[in-house]
């Protein structure tokens, strides 16, 4: 595994096809879409840190710090979830950090959610499939 990782907005084509390697043939184009939005929102994110790479020792007060921008911007449990999960392996795979077992991000992400319905925002039901 590679000490730091950098990542850049990705190009239309480029990211979707390393999107859909990652989640494997069967992923539907909108949850593909989706965790490509996620990575191009985390470099973007990046960016605007002044394009600071992510490595081992600084990927999780990164992340967690990602989780408040998020906050900030009225984005929903569900939007911060599915972005976490989104660049939780190329995080994984490049530094060696796992956020999804990383307490501090649970903590962060419960809380997020606990935010949402003390603010009367409901996660949108998905239509059932037929």
């Amino acid at each position: 595994m590679s000490a730091a990782l950098a990542l850049a907005i990705p190009a239309a084509n480029t990211g979707l096809d390393r999107v859909r390697a990652l989640l494997g043939a069967g992923t539907s184009a909108n949850t593909t879409r989706a965790y490509a939005q996620a990575r191009a929102d985390f470099a973007a994110y990046l960016q605007r840190l002044g394009g600071i790479r992510v490595s081992e020792d600084n990927a999780i007060p990164i992340v967690l710090s990602y989780l408040g921008e998020m906050r900030d911007r009225g984005l929903s449990h569900a939007t911060a979830n599915l972005r976490i999960l989104a660049i939780a392996h190329l995080v994984e795979q490049s530094c060696g950090a796992d956020l999804l077992r990383c307490s501090a991000i649970k903590v962060a992400l419960r809380g997020y959610k606990n935010q949402d319905i003390l603010a009367g925002k409901r996660q949108k039901q998905a239509k059932p499939c037929t």
